[in-house]
């Protein structure tokens, strides 16, 4: 089995504002006997220069993990 740990940071650019969104991906492939896994562990979140990560947990993970771990799959 060859496990995949990928970090990187997925953006948002707008006109009047950047959103970053840094992750750790993890990928367990699978075998016959075993079904693989996938993990995405968001370290940071920044608007602009200012850390929003609280912001992100209770406002905003529903409407963007899709993105950020679809994003993350394609740019392992």
């Amino acid at each position: 089995m060859k496990d995949i740990k990928s970090k990187g940071t997925y953006s948002i650019i707008q006109d009047n504002y950047t959103l970053s969104i840094d992750y750790i991906y993890y990928l367990e492939w699978g075998d016959y006997e075993t079904q693989g896994s996938e993990d995405l562990e968001i370290t940071a979140v920044y608007l602009d220069e200012a850390d929003i990560t609280d912001f992100y947990w209770d406002y905003l993970l529903d409407r963007l993990d899709e993105e950020v771990i679809e994003y993350a799959r394609d740019n392992t």
